[in-house]
């Protein structure tokens, strides 16, 4: 069997890869994203991407057989994720894949990026939720109104510990 060539780097792809159009992992991943030459744009995953919109890759590391893009990223660029740290994006772009645009973090400082963002799905956005907004309003004025919580939990089908959160405003806080 002949050999073939890698199609990012040019170099041999051995016999015992017949499907392969890349010699290495290394190679996969480059060759799976889209790298412009101006100094401050993302460079995108154009692989698979998961339900969230991140790269993914099969790039063994750290004893997982997959990876999202970004995480690869950064170890090619950088080394080891340090431990008890993620690898966020300082430009918000789940599939992007640029080393300048990665660092390392804690899980605290993702959330926060997160919230500054304004990426994370509040009320009816958020999947698991039973409630729309106006039930939410409709829960906070009969509460307002001597209700107790018990009566209203059992209305709309929610534990009271709920009914606390909407109108202590830890949940849906951000209605009025």
């Amino acid at each position: 069997m002949a050999a073939r060539d890698c199609l990012h780097c040019g170099g041999p792809i051995g016999v015992g890869r017949p499907a392969s159009k890349f010699c290495c992992q290394t190679c996969v991943f480059r060759g799976n994203v889209d790298a412009t030459d101006d100094a401050d744009s993302c460079h995108l995953w154009t692989g698979r991407r998961d339900r969230f919109g991140y790269g993914a890759i099969e790039f063994t590391h750290a004893g997982k057989r997959e990876q999202r893009a970004h995480r690869v990223s950064y170890i090619l660029a950088h080394g080891a994720i340090p431990d008890g740290l993620d690898v966020l994006h300082r430009c918000n772009v789940p599939a992007c894949c640029r080393p300048s645009h990665l660092y390392a973090g804690t899980d605290a400082e993702n959330v926060a990026d997160r919230d500054r963002a304004n990426r994370q799905a509040r009320g009816e956005a958020n999947g698991f939720s039973k409630l729309s907004a106006p039930r939410v309003i409709e829960i906070r004025r009969r509460y307002a109104g001597g209700e107790i919580a018990r009566t209203i939990a059992d209305d709309f089908g929610i534990s009271r510990r709920a009914v606390s959160d909407i109108v202590r405003r830890r949940r849906w806080g951000h209605l009025p």
